[in-house]
């Protein structure tokens, strides 16, 4: 082709399409392409937010569950684990 073709190419966009669906869409299928183009800006957005709001999740359930006492062994008691209030000092006998 050369550089002849590729001048003609430059100069007549419409004759390097490469299949007919290059082009503007028909009429009657034009509101698929819309909802398509708004579906593929959207969908990377959408992703990524949902990876933030997973690990904020993730971070408020641990945060959470450092904050509780320790539980108890299955089949234990109610009283099988005292926590000590945080203000409390430590019993030395003697």
């Amino acid at each position: 082709m050369g550089r002849a073709g590729a001048l003609a190419s430059l100069l007549l966009p419409a004759l390097a399409l490469a299949c007919p669906v290059c082009g503007l869409p028909p009429e009657e299928t034009k509101w698929a392409y819309q909802l398509m183009s708004v579906v593929m800006s959207l969908l990377p957005l959408a992703m990524i937010g949902g990876g933030i709001a997973f690990l904020v999740h993730r971070v408020k359930k641990a945060e959470a569950e450092q904050a509780l006492p320790p539980r108890a062994p299955e089949g234990a008691g109610p009283m099988a684990v005292q926590a000590a209030p945080p203000d409390a000092a430590p019993e030395v006998s003697g």
